[in-house]
């Protein structure tokens, strides 16, 4: 991959500074392992993730125009600045890519260590520390800013979990050791690994260890090994953001979050043969033999894990049978094989995410919409229930409970109970009003009030009042008759409405809902708008 040969190639650059290392062919195997390890393929086959590819392609340009500016610092050449320069827009273009690129000021320090050499470990001095620090508040800045926005972004759209902090404290290490068993052995590789929340005391023990182990190690052989503390820390570091210290999302880990603290790890292992093979007789012969078969075995493997990405029922079931309790897998296993129309798989899976998990909203929706499909109303209406409460705030919830309310032998029994209140109620077309179905006055045509709009559950309004309500330009003239639902819910300020359109002027449905409460000819035609009223 254009990555892979730009690592070898950075390498090879580095060593016109001074105290690198030169090693092109080790930096080679480096940049093979990342480049057919089977942990990168969730990241090239899965077209959402290409935004790792787009980030780890800054973030490689960002470390070529650091070394560039460290070398030309070192003459104290004006080109510097130019060099300087374009880092830091590579490194812009990096958080833009994917906010975990907010690490990379962390690894440019580790650099000038190893192998830049810029901070000599044998004499050290302050002043010198001080000096790389403060070069390097322009990137912290920028990181700081990626930060808060990412965290602000990622709350407000519901996507942190509230996962209590012991749970995230002694996920951390385990995953951690996960992420280095899966890549020494890639066996059970998954796009969903749900999040365990009681791990095995033996597990997070020998998790620390291997962990605690490793970096005391990086820490005492540092002025004779810098090699191991630039690729250990490289891993350790750049893993930080998704490592669950926030919790984002309902896995516990990601093949995908390994894309570019891979690197890190491979520079201990490719770094650590080396020289142990270096010490050996014919050393040379069996180290470039095992490195072979390595990047053989990875050749081999990978077009079978990428074979598991043809279609999305291939790619849950694998989750399914890689992971235990996989509630997310069989919940998006159950949507794909809604989508092909095979219903009763789909409400087994549906079930079986359930049971496994019951605190999931998406997986109870879903519940609900099938067993609604095979008239279990009661049972659809528990589970709908149950989403909308632990999840109040999603909008197809919230809009597919109103239309179960909203159905017309349901619709009857709001209205008795809310007719107390001076709600406007509907009526059928032309009973009352005009040839186009709008209200007499003392309706909401002849009030064009708010408080009406939202007491009344199902209103017929004419052309007029919808252009009153949504503007001239989203009502299309060539309709006449539409049905305005307000989805029920305590206190919304920004109600819902599902507009009916009709058949002829489907070109203009922006968002189209399945919903199971609808006929056909209904769901072909529907649109959902969000008004403010604030």
């Amino acid at each position: 991959s254009a990555f892979a040969k730009a690592s070898a190639r950075l390498a090879a650059r580095s060593s016109g500074c001074g105290g690198t290392t030169g090693a092109l062919w080790r930096s080679a195997i480096v940049a093979a392992l990342f480049a057919w390890h089977p942990l990168r393929v969730e990241s090239v086959a899965w077209a959402s993730e290409r935004k790792d590819v787009l980030c780890a392609f800054f973030f490689l340009l960002t470390l070529m125009a650091y070394v560039r500016f460290a070398s030309l610092s070192r003459v104290q050449s004006p080109k510097s600045k130019v060099a300087y320069a374009a880092s830091l827009l590579f490194f812009a273009g990096a958080l833009m890519s994917k906010p975990m690129a907010v690490t990379l000021p962390f690894v440019l320090l580790l650099l000038d260590v190893w192998p830049l050499n810029r901070f000599p470990l044998s004499a050290f001095r302050f002043p010198l520390l001080k000096t790389l620090l403060v070069e390097k508040i322009p990137f912290f800045a920028l990181t700081f800013a990626s930060c808060i926005g990412t965290f602000l972004a990622q709350r407000g759209g519901g996507a942190v979990s509230p996962v209590e902090l012991p749970y995230r404290l002694a996920n951390v290490p385990v995953t951690y050791a996960r992420y280095v068993s899966k890549t020494f052995w890639p066996e059970n590789l998954s796009l969903v690994y749900p999040y365990v929340y009681h791990w095995p005391w033996l597990a997070i023990i020998g998790s620390v260890l291997l962990v605690g182990v490793m970096t005391v190690l990086a820490v005492l052989v540092l002025r004779s090994r810098p090699w191991l503390a630039t690729g250990w820390f490289w891993f350790l570091g750049t893993l930080v953001p998704t490592i669950g210290f926030v919790q984002v999302g309902a896995q516990s880990m990601a093949d995908r979050y390994t894309y570019l603290p891979g690197v890190g790890l491979l520079i201990v292992v490719v770094w650590g043969a080396a020289e142990f093979f270096s010490t050996r007789p014919l050393g040379k012969f069996f180290g470039t033999t095992l490195a072979a078969v390595v990047l053989l075995g990875c050749v081999l493997v990978t077009p079978v894990q990428l074979a598991h990405w043809r279609d999305s029922i291939s790619l849950f079931r694998h989750a399914l049978e890689a992971t235990t309790d996989n509630y997310v897998a069989a919940n998006c296993l159950g949507k794909a094989y809604e989508k092909n129309g095979d219903g009763a798989h789909a409400l087994v899976l549906y079930r079986s995410a359930v049971e496994l998990e019951p605190r999931f909203p998406q997986s109870q929706f879903n519940y609900a919409m099938m067993l609604l499909t095979f008239g279990d109303e009661p049972g659809a209406l528990t589970h709908l229930q149950t989403a909308a409460a632990l999840e109040p705030r999603n909008v197809e919830v919230q809009f597919n409970l109103g239309i179960f309310f909203a159905m017309p032998r349901r619709a009857a029994a709001w209205r008795r109970d809310r007719r107390g209140g001076g709600a406007v109620h509907a009526r059928p077309a032309g009973v009352g009003g005009d040839a186009q179905g709008s209200l007499q006055p003392g309706g909401f045509a002849g009030r064009r009030g708010r408080a009406g709009l939202l007491n009344c559950p199902v209103m017929i309004l004419s052309l007029a009042d919808l252009m009153v309500i949504l503007g001239p330009r989203t009502i299309s003239r060539r309709n006449h008759v539409s049905i305005v639902l307000p989805v029920p819910g305590p206190e919304y300020r920004n109600i819902d409405f599902c507009i009916f359109w009709p058949l002829a002027i489907r070109e203009i449905n922006p968002i189209i809902y399945n919903s199971c409460f609808l006929s056909e000819e209904q769901r072909t035609s529907l649109i959902w708008l969000r008004i403010n009223f604030t």
